[in-house]
């Protein structure tokens, strides 16, 4: 292969833009227009020579993409006009998808219960990111979304908030029923309202789960301030069916252990653990910052400073002064203080008494000899005479 300065130069330029663009949050100008990649590659596979996904991944970044996606229930009186594939996988960009900025679910008499409504659909529906960024403002007149059964099927809804939802009886955030299969992955149910209807019933201010064979899953998900007029079930409300909250996370944080919060208030048979559960995809940041910093700072800090301080203070001062004072002072004979010349003169002193007494004792005894040796004499001259 023969490789010419363009060439290479065109590979470098190629791979710094990748690089510079790999931790690019995307948006709306991000993703390509639906029917345009359908009309390029009707196939559904990849389009190697264009590099677009296929259509098991569709984008979408505004609410009218969304409606248009995963919208599919006839129940309404409008359906999205680009329905995902069972099985296909739905990513938002993130930020906020309000009705009053898009296409929602209508159905008349009463034009204002959904955002969006599926029947029978299964797949994944899921933020481009994993903290629940891509939120769902119902703007307190809309539930979030219906979902009436899901085919042979899981439905998968993932890394979403359904955000100030409801203003509907049954459901404030999520209404399930009609035997669907539902997985609920680190979402946020907050600030939601399931209110009364006209004969009194009604509640689960972020979920109702309704019918014999519908089955729901949560993992890592957060119930905040949510509220239910009836008083039945402000967080969950089952009347049929199953659902079980789980004490851990999903792929790819299953060894990351979730925050347990608060109890749920439930109304009905909930399996599980019944409380609100967040930071699963946030464990990793706070785990590096709480270690880094406590274990350096006092670690380094008293370490050093209480060993060097105490220990080469103590020691040096008390050895030197009292073995140089009076050792090299009096030799020197210059520089002396009071109190070194006070202890010389009473040494002085000292000795002299000392010697004094040795004296005295040593003329004591001689006197004493001399006396000892008078005596001898004279007696011996007396013995003579007799």
């Amino acid at each position: 292969m023969k490789f010419t300065a363009a060439a290479v130069f065109a590979t470098f330029a190629t791979a710094a833009v990748a690089h510079k663009h790999h931790h690019k949050k995307l948006r709306a100008a991000d993703f390509p227009n639906l029917e345009t990649i359908m009309s390029q590659n009707p196939e559904g596979g990849l389009d190697s020579t264009r590099g677009k996904r296929s259509l098991a991944e569709v984008n979408v970044a505004d609410m009218d993409g969304l409606f248009n996606t995963v919208s599919n229930n006839d129940y309404g009186d409008n359906t999205g006009n680009s329905i995902m594939a069972n099985g296909d996988t739905t990513i938002l960009a993130d930020g906020l998808y309000k009705c009053s900025e898009g296409t929602c679910a209508d159905r008349n008499p009463f034009p204002s219960l959904n955002m969006l409504y599926t029947d029978d659909l299964n797949g994944e529906v899921k933020c481009v990111e994993d903290n629940a960024s891509c939120v769902l403002d119902g703007e307190n007149t809309r539930r979030g979304m219906s979902v009436e059964g899901t085919g042979s099927g899981t439905l998968i809804l993932r890394a979403l908030t359904f955000d100030n939802c409801g203003n509907q009886p049954f459901g404030g955030g999520v209404n399930i029923y009609g035997g669907a299969i539902v997985d609920l992955k680190l979402l946020v149910f907050s600030y939601n309202l399931a209110t009364e209807d006209s004969w009194g019933e009604g509640g689960g201010g972020a979920i109702y789960v309704e019918g014999s064979g519908s089955s729901v899953n949560a993992y890592g998900t957060s119930f905040i301030e949510n509220r239910a007029n009836t008083g039945n079930g402000v967080d969950i409300y089952i009347n049929g069916g199953t659902i079980t909250i789980h004490s851990s996370c999903p792929s790819p944080y299953t060894s990351n252990l979730p925050i347990q919060g608060s109890a749920l208030d439930i109304e009905g048979t909930v399996g599980g653990d019944k409380y609100s559960y967040s930071d699963c995809y946030f464990t990793l940041a706070p785990t590096s910052a709480p270690t880094d910093s406590p274990t350096s700072a006092p670690t380094d800090s008293p370490t050093s400073a209480p060993t060097d301080s105490p220990t080469s203070a103590p020691t040096t001062a008390p050895t030197m002064l009292p073995t140089l004072s009076p050792t090299v002072a009096p030799a020197s004979g210059s520089g002396l203080g009071t109190a070194e010349t006070g202890g010389l003169v009473g040494g002085v002193l000292v000795f002299f008494a000392v010697c004094f007494c040795v004296y005295k004792m040593c003329f004591k005894t001689t006197e004493n000899i001399k006396n000892d040796a008078s005596k001898g004499d004279s007696g011996y001259e007396l013995a003579s005479a007799q």
